[in-house]
């Protein structure tokens, strides 16, 4: 089962994949990664530069958004604690709530 493979947590998040399909144990490099998604964002002509920081930015600030513990983000992303980067995506969404934002919920 593909699928199975690629939802075992104990597994890399970015993982090769073989010409025929076959989901392969070894993860790729950050740096790979991180070229893979530059160029996806590139070939889809976004005009922002896309990285791998972009990836790990995401998922800080979507795990934030779902109400996730700082410290337990910190743990999975790797930053440090007192880490202002990882206070600045905090901010983010911690800045607006459902109530202060007159555009939750409209579509936009």
């Amino acid at each position: 089962m593909l699928a199975a493979q690629i939802v075992d947590l104990d597994r890399h998040a970015f993982r090769r994949i073989h010409h025929t399909g076959s989901v392969q144990p070894q993860g790729l490099t950050p740096q790979r990664a991180g070229d893979l998604v530059t160029a996806a964002g590139l070939r889809a002509g976004f005009e922002e530069l896309f990285t791998g920081h972009s990836v790990r930015s995401g998922m800080a600030t979507e795990a934030r958004r779902k109400g996730k513990d700082r410290k337990a983000i910190a743990a999975i992303t790797g930053h440090k604690d007192g880490s202002k980067v990882l206070d600045g995506y905090m901010q983010i969404v911690d800045q607006w709530g459902e109530n202060d934002n007159a555009l939750f919920g409209i579509g936009l």
